[in-house]
């Protein structure tokens, strides 16, 4: 089936120039001879702080089966554009420690370079398992925002794994499931339990450690439509200043 999937996250609610997410996709599965493969394209729109990350991806995906399940070895190829908003930089100094605005490094007005991107993926699944790991920005993306202005792209890296439990003699399977993130330089660690009823209903609890408590619930409404909606509530100092995150 043609898959059709849209994102969109608030983060920090309450906080001034908090992120922001957009994430659209399509993508289909495609069959030459008897071979298995996927294609789609991808865009982003993400915005935190002055920064600015718009980007948009062909996608392409090499499927083979193995055992029960099908390994998926996948790349994202497309082009990315790092602005910053240099002329809503605060103009008094951050602290006794620094000048801002005697500093050559900080635009003084909104800039933005593109380059080009890739990203890389491996993964399986079953009907009762999946795990993959993925890494993106490969290439770490370099721009220039003027004559002694760059700006790199890190990479990052994630590793991903669920199971579908199903509970005996009801309509209820438990998904439990986990995602780790690194940019090599921090680490973070998200823990989800979903339960779901009747192929149709869902609803559950995620645990981004030190950082926050997901709750979460869905619909499968009909002919292939779901609608999702998630709530963070910070568990860190963030909720002082925030009511927290929201995405549908």
């Amino acid at each position: 089936m043609i898959q059709l999937i849209g994102q969109h996250r608030i983060q920090w609610v309450g906080m001034p120039n908090g992120p922001q997410t957009t994430v659209f996709s399509i993508n289909s599965p495609l069959k030459i001879g008897n071979t298995l493969q996927g294609i789609g394209i991808k865009f982003l729109n993400d915005k935190a702080g002055l920064f600015t990350d718009q980007s948009a991806h062909l996608q392409y995906a090499f499927k083979k089966k193995i055992g029960v399940g099908v390994l998926s070895i996948g790349a994202d190829l497309g082009f990315v554009s790092l602005g910053f908003r240099g002329d809503s930089v605060r103009t008094s100094d951050i602290s006794e420690y620094h000048n801002i605005l005697g500093d050559n490094k900080i635009p003084t007005t909104s800039v933005a370079g593109m380059s080009f991107d890739m990203n890389l993926g491996v993964f399986y699944s079953t009907q009762k398992l999946y795990a993959g790991i993925s890494y993106l920005h490969v290439n770490n993306p370099k721009v220039s925002w003027g004559n002694n202005i760059e700006f790199k792209q890190k990479g990052s890296l994630f590793f991903t794994g669920g199971y579908n439990l199903v509970i005996p003699e009801t309509k209820f399977i438990l998904k439990p499931s986990t995602l780790i993130k690194t940019d090599m330089s921090s680490v973070q660690c998200d823990l989800t339990g979903r339960l779901e009823y009747d192929n149709k209903y869902w609803g559950g609890l995620s645990y981004r450690i030190q950082d926050a408590v997901v709750f979460l619930a869905g619909i499968n409404i009909s002919s292939g439509l779901s609608i999702g909606y998630s709530y963070d509530l910070p568990t860190s100092q963030i909720i002082t200043v925030s009511s927290g995150s929201h995405e549908i």
